[in-house]
C-alpha cells in the first residue's frame, strides 16, 4: 500500500525514488497536521499514476516470444530493477497491453523511460488512474512547507464541480500558519481514539469533520443516547461506565447552519470473561475460551481483551481457569 507521504516525495522529487530525507521529512510534517487538525485525515493524497507500474506493448516479434514464454530482451533491466512481475492485458494480438508490476514503488514515468530504451518495446504508459477527488499538494520550501489538502464534489469522475482548500504552514515541529478557501461544505465524520475496552472504559472522542464555512463553529456531543448534549468540546474525554456498545451522536453548528450524524455501536465497554460479547459471563464463554486456546477459532481484538484475564496479552489454561473460578464464584 502507497502511503500518501510517498506518494507527494515521489511527485515533488520526480526521481525513481525519493530520498529518504525527504520522505521522512514530509511524513513528519503531514502527522503534525493531521494530529493538530484530525480532520485532515480524511484527505490523503492520490497520485495520476499507480506507482511501482506501468504499461508497456512489444514489438510482434518480441510478444511471440513472450507469449511462448521465451522473451529475455529485459531480463538485464529486471535484475537491475526487480524483483517485478509481468502480466497481460487484453486478450487479441498485436494490441495486447502487459502490466509490470515491481516490488518496490518506483515513479511510473522514470521507470518508463528506463524500459522504453529497449529495442523489444514498442510503446510505454504508465498505469494513470482516471478521476477526480480528494488530493494533498506540496510545496517544498529551504526552511517551511505548504500543504494544502483539497476535497472535491459533485461529477468527481469527470472533474469535481466544487472544491474546497486548508493550507498550512509548516516545519518539522509548528504549524506557522492555516488558512481555508473554496465553496462551502461541512462533512461530518467522527472516530474515537480506541473504540473499545473494559468498563469502565476512558476515551477521547474525535471530530474528524472537514469544515469549510465560515462563522463560529460549535460542537454537541451526545455520548449517552439519552438525546442531550454531553460535551461542547470539539475532542472531547467520555468514560463509557455501561457495558455494551454505545452509540455517538455529534452536532455541529457554524452560523446559522448544523448539521448532525450518529455512528451506531461505535464504542463497545466489554466484561472480563465475557467472550461472546452477550454481556453474561456463562458456560458459553468458557467453551469460546477453550476453543482460542486450542487454537480451533480466531477472535477479534475486543474478544482478546476479554479473555485475557491475568491480563499478559496471552490467552492461555491459566485464563480458562481464572474464568472457572470467576463462573463458580458467582
Amino acid at each position: 500500500m502507497n502511503s500518501d507521504a510517498e506518494i507527494l516525495a515521489l511527485e515533488y522529487s520526480q526521481q525513481l525514488l525519493p530520498h529518504y530525507s525527504l520522505l521522512t521529512r514530509i511524513n513528519t510534517e503531514l502527522a503534525l497536521i493531521r494530529t493538530q487538525v484530525p480532520a485532515m485525515t480524511m484527505i490523503q493524497a492520490q497520485a495520476p499514476w499507480i506507482p511501482g507500474e506501468f504499461l508497456l506493448q512489444l514489438t510482434d516479434d518480441a510478444l511471440t516470444e513472450f507469449l511462448a514464454g521465451e522473451f529475455t530482451d529485459l531480463d538485464s533491466l529486471n535484475m537491475v530493477y526487480g524483483p517485478v512481475d509481468f502480466s497481460t492485458l487484453g486478450e487479441a494480438e498485436p494490441y495486447i497491453w502487459i502490466l509490470v508490476d515491481f516490488e518496490l514503488n518506483y515513479h511510473p514515468e522514470v521507470i518508463t523511460s528506463i524500459y522504453s530504451s529497449s529495442p523489444s518495446v514498442n510503446q510505454t504508459s504508465p498505469n494513470y488512474v482516471s478521476g477526480d477527488g480528494p488530493d494533498v499538494y506540496l510545496n517544498l520550501g529551504d526552511f517551511t512547507s505548504v500543504y494544502s489538502f483539497r476535497i472535491g464534489w459533485e461529477d468527481c469522475p469527470s472533474g469535481c464541480l466544487f472544491e474546497h482548500f486548508w493550507q498550512f504552514t509548516v516545519d518539522d515541529t509548528y504549524i506557522y500558519e492555516q488558512s481555508h478557501y473554496g465553496d462551502d461544505i461541512l462533512l461530518l465524520s467522527l472516530s474515537a481514539v480506541s473504540t473499545f475496552g473494559l468498563a469502565p472504559f476512558t476515551t477521547q472522542l474525535l471530530d474528524l469533520s472537514l469544515i469549510g464555512m465560515t462563522g463560529p463553529v460549535s460542537w454537541a456531543w451526545d455520548l449517552d443516547n439519552d438525546g442531550l448534549a454531553d460535551s461542547a468540546e470539539q475532542h472531547p474525554e467520555w468514560i463509557f461506565t455501561d457495558p455494551g456498545w454505545h452509540s455517538v451522536t455529534l452536532q455541529i453548528q457554524v452560523g446559522d447552519f448544523s448539521d448532525s450524524m450518529t455512528t451506531a455501536d461505535l464504542i463497545f465497554a466489554g466484561i472480563p470473561g465475557d467472550i461472546t460479547l452477550d454481556l453474561v459471563v456463562d458456560i458459553l464463554d468458557i467453551v469460546q475460551v477453550v476453543e482460542i486456546v486450542l487454537g480451533n477459532t480466531s477472535v477479534g481484538e475486543i474478544q482478546i481483551l476479554c479473555a485475557d484475564l491475568n491480563s499478559d496479552e496471552i490467552i492461555d489454561i491459566l485464563d480458562v481457569i481464572l474464568l472457572v473460578d470467576m463462573i463458580l464464584s458467582v
